[in-house]
């Protein structure tokens, strides 16, 4: 098995960065799919910490990497699955989201003492290079288990709605998330959003209106999610976004209401800091049973599933 990537565009590195650093809030270890045209990280279920949350994050070797070589395990099986503790590979990019001298990433499959995942960190300052090296630890993952990390089989959703801004979803649920620790997300086919927490002493509502409406293509076998919408606004510029405090979750006249129940916690999990920004941020509903967190960064996608709890 070999593996060898490498990135030298300093918005890809951070965001790579950024993106991994996001993912690695949720469980304590990460699933790494190497394919010959792209590199998955993988949130299964089976990791104890991760609240039934799965995710799904692919970079694609074309747009993203300037060098890609792999050899998986057989020409026939042409593959690599490896597990890698979501800490370390924190740990390891930590510096890469607001350093402006790193020139370039290497990424490789070494054997040291055990099999290891390598960042090659190279630095350019005005007088000097400097290469840091990472070795993390990782464990190879047998053909027996590669299902386990397939990319995940989704239902046919019930509502899908474009997101306000990251910044304006992820204050909303820092200022909620001290009421209680489950959250009710309410979507209508008419464009509305509510964030609501209940407890025994208060009611709080957080409604977004007029959002735009997604019709999702929800087959698993193609992997480039194909994503069409009409807007309900008629405004130019996109999405109005309007932010309400209300008392109920819905209004009189909303009709198709479709709701799941979610643990705060994890949920702000999967919201990223406001310094990622992706070009688009898509949440959809199965009614009571699952909260569906699609991202576009670009050419990169990440999604999570969230399921809803009783």
């Amino acid at each position: 098995m070999k593996f060898r990537a490498k990135v030298e565009d300093i918005l890809l590195i951070r965001q790579f960065s950024q993106i991994l650093q996001t993912l690695s809030k949720s469980c304590k270890q990460l699933a790494v799919r190497i394919t010959p045209d792209k590199l998955v990280f993988v949130l299964s279920e089976r990791d104890s910490e991760s609240h039934g949350v799965t995710a799904w994050c692919e970079f694609t070797q074309e747009s993203y990497f300037i060098e890609y070589c792999m050899e998986g395990v057989t020409p026939e099986d042409n593959e690599i699955y490896l597990e890698v503790s979501s800490e370390s590979l924190a740990s390891t990019l930590s510096g890469l989201k607001s350093s402006s001298t790193v020139s370039a990433v290497k990424i490789k499959l070494t054997k040291k003492l055990v099999p290891c995942l390598t960042f090659e960190i190279e630095s350019q300052t005005t007088n000097s290079s400097v290469e840091c090296i990472h070795d993390i630890p990782v464990s190879i993952i047998g053909r027996r288990n590669w299902g386990e990390y397939q990319q995940p089989e989704l239902p046919v959703f019930d509502v899908s709605l474009a997101m306000p801004d990251i910044k304006i979803v992820r204050r909303t649920l820092e200022r909620l998330k001290n009421l209680g620790p489950k959250l009710t997300v309410t979507a209508s086919n008419l464009g509305k959003l509510c964030f609501t927490v209940e407890s025994y002493a208060v009611k709080s509502c957080v409604t977004y209106s007029d959002l735009r409406i997604f019709e999702v293509d929800n087959d698993a076998a193609d992997e480039n999610r194909r994503v069409s919408h009409h807007r309900r606004s008629t405004q130019a510029g996109g999405i109005t976004n309007e932010l309400n405090i209300s008392a109920t979750a819905t209004q009189a006249g909303d009709r198709d209401v479709h709701r799941v129940e979610v643990d705060m916690k994890a949920l702000l999990h999967v919201i990223p800091t406001e310094h990622l920004k992706p070009t688009h941020f898509i949440c959809s509903i199965v009614h009571k049973r699952m909260l569906h967190i699609f991202y576009i960064f670009g050419d990169v996608t990440l999604q999570y599933c969230v399921p809803g709890v009783l």
